[in-house]
């Protein structure tokens, strides 16, 4: 790994983790045409204070759940860990509510993006509210 890269990750595990002072609900989308393909997906999450990151999911999936409630999980958590420049927010249960699902747009990769759009759109509306957001964990 270069110089740079361990540097970077060094300094990434070393913040604090944060959590939720109290639940929030935030929705995320991804909705692109790329010519004959498009990119679709809609998630509603519901994060809540806790010890531990945990993930349940509670959507009604007609397809695919096996493969895209995971990249849901993962743009969470990615979302999570870099979204913040302090902390880390990682202590939080998210329970993935609702779901829009395109039978031939929705994929994985759409789903893995809504859910990061969804955690860098709290992060932006709540950027400068202490109410939200603990650090002292």
């Amino acid at each position: 790994m270069s110089k740079q890269l361990n540097e970077w990750f060094e300094n990434k595990i070393r913040r604090p983790k944060g959590s939720l002072n109290s639940p929030v609900s935030v929705e995320g989308k991804m909705q692109r045409i790329y010519g004959p393909r498009a990119d679709f997906a809609y998630v509603t999450l519901y994060l809540e204070p806790a010890d531990e990151f945990s993930y349940i999911d509670e959507a009604e999936w007609p397809a695919d759940q096996e493969r895209c409630s995971p990249a849901v999980m993962e743009g969470v958590l990615d979302g999570l860990i870099s979204s913040f420049q302090e902390y880390w927010y990682i202590n939080v249960k998210v329970t993935l509510k609702e779901i829009k699902y395109h039978p031939v747009d929705s994929s994985p990769r759409s789903f893995y993006k809504a859910s990061r759009n969804a955690i860098e759109k709290l992060a932006f509306e709540h950027k400068n509210e202490k109410s939200i957001f603990k650090s002292h964990i």
